[in-house]
């Protein structure tokens, strides 16, 4: 992230001849460099949103509206310096304990569905269904492990997974879809990915009947997609 630029001047030394002198455009970058923080809020909001209730939320960012103003407050005033630090103090104080209150009181909240509104019949990840159904009833199953904070999962999911060419591909040949949801961090697909050699996501497993489990990139194509299933399935029939 942000630390690259000093891991490449530690590595190569002689680079920090190219940068610029000091001068006025170190405060432009520094205006930048928080409006790209800001934007990371506002992504990291967003994958909250889905975790916890609307009220919850809404305290969490008048929290850090408030932690905001008092850094500023600390900051920028010039008088009563001892009256402006405790306020600032109490006032962080205060923001972190609202913070950690609603991550307490929102542990175990109801979250929306990720499989509702979808063109594929999504069912919820099994993996002892996900083996079982090749073997005992000839079925091909299509295994997404996602979460909401995944980018590259939205990515694959909006160009690739739901559209319709997907969508028919996996009626016609009755493939079975499960998603598994990792945007709160569960230790029984961190083992599943594990034993794939992964450890991060998105991770993408087809299990056929009478063949391995074909493991997809993270970078899913829909041309690959389509042929491994129409493979797949080919081979279920001959093999019938």
């Amino acid at each position: 992230g942000m630390a690259l630029p000093y891991l490449l001047l530690a590595i190569w030394p002689g680079t920090a001849a190219w940068l610029p002198k000091p001068g006025a455009w170190m405060e432009q970058l520094k205006g930048v460099m928080g409006f790209l923080l800001a934007g990371t809020v506002v992504w990291l909001l967003y994958v909250l949103s889905g975790q916890i209730s609307s009220d919850r939320l809404a305290l969490l960012e008048g929290s850090l509206v408030a932690l905001a103003l008092f850094a500023w407050l600390r900051s920028s005033s010039s008088g009563a310096q001892t009256v402006v630090r405790t306020l600032s103090a109490v006032g962080v104080v205060a923001s972190m304990l609202a913070t950690l209150w609603i991550a307490q009181t929102s542990a175990g909240t109801a979250v929306p569905s990720a499989l509702e509104g979808k063109r594929i019949a999504w069912r919820p990840f099994d993996r002892l269904e996900a083996e079982r159904l090749p073997l005992d009833e000839n079925r091909l199953v299509f295994v997404d492990v996602t979460a909401d904070w995944c980018a590259t999962c939205k990515v694959n999911e909006r160009l690739v997974l739901e559209t319709e060419t997907i969508a028919d591909l996996f009626e016609r040949h009755d493939v079975i879809a499960m998603k598994a949801d990792w945007t709160n961090r569960d230790d029984e697909i961190a083992r599943y990915l594990a034993e794939f050699g992964r450890y991060a996501i998105p991770f993408y497993v087809l299990y056929r009947p009478g063949a391995e489990p074909h493991v997809f990139g993270e970078l899913l194509s829909r041309e690959a997609l389509v042929d491994v299933v129409e493979s797949s399935a080919a081979a279920v029939l001959s093999g019938s």
